[in-house]
Parts: C-alpha cells; structure tokens; sequence
C-alpha cells in the first residue's frame, strides 16, 4: 500500500513527534548519567512503556508483525554527540528519506544532536 496523501501526511507528524521526544529522552539520560547512553535499548530499559513508544520509528512498524525497531540512533567515536533520526521507508541510515528532529540550529546547538552524515 501506497503511503501518500493523508497517512503519508500523518505518519510524518508522528515521527517528527516521536523523534523530538526520543530527542528529550537522550538529553535527559545525559543530564543524568553525564554520558550519552549506548543505545536506545539502554535507554529503553529505564524507561516506563509510554516512553518506550516514543523511541520507535513509526515508518518501520508493519501491521500484522511484532516487535517494532528503534529510531536510527548512534553515539559519535568521541561519545560527545549522536545521530537520531527516522531511517525512512527505505530503511538505511543518511539517505533522502531520513526524519531528522526538526530544531532550529540555535536550539539544536545545546544538543548532543548532529544532523550531518558521519
């Protein structure tokens, strides 16, 4: 099935919802801990069931299968920053269809948060 029009429309508001929030998450575990986590099972791990929701990509869930996969996220080689985003319909990382949380620089900038590709 085609995701276009007003399904296409609304699953992007959710992932951009999804992806701000999962954002938050982070930051808040690195206000935290001093420290990004490892991953977004780690971090999942911690968090009661409402937030774990909010760190699946919705463009990866199919209906009529279990299990859900985490947004695209991974920690710089210094551990200082990380990459978040949707991976898109086609599943890769840093291609054309990839969500990135929608911030402007100036608040992206007190963020561990990079949006270029390694």
């Amino acid at each position: 099935m085609k995701k276009s029009g007003g399904f296409g429309e609304a699953q992007r508001r959710l992932t951009d919802m999804q992806l701000r929030q999962a954002m938050v998450q982070v930051e808040y575990w690195h206000l935290q801990n001093g420290r990004y986590p490892d991953s977004l099972a780690q971090l999942a791990s911690k968090a009661d069931s409402d937030r774990i929701i909010l760190l699946v990509d919705p463009t990866m869930m199919k209906f009529g299968t279990k299990g859900s996969t985490y947004f695209f996220y991974s920690r710089s080689s210094d551990k200082t920053h990380y990459w978040l985003r949707s991976v898109g319909p086609d599943g890769q990382p840093f291609t054309a269809d990839d969500v990135v949380p929608a911030l402007p620089d100036s608040e992206r900038m007190k963020t561990g948060l990079l949006v270029a590709p390694p």
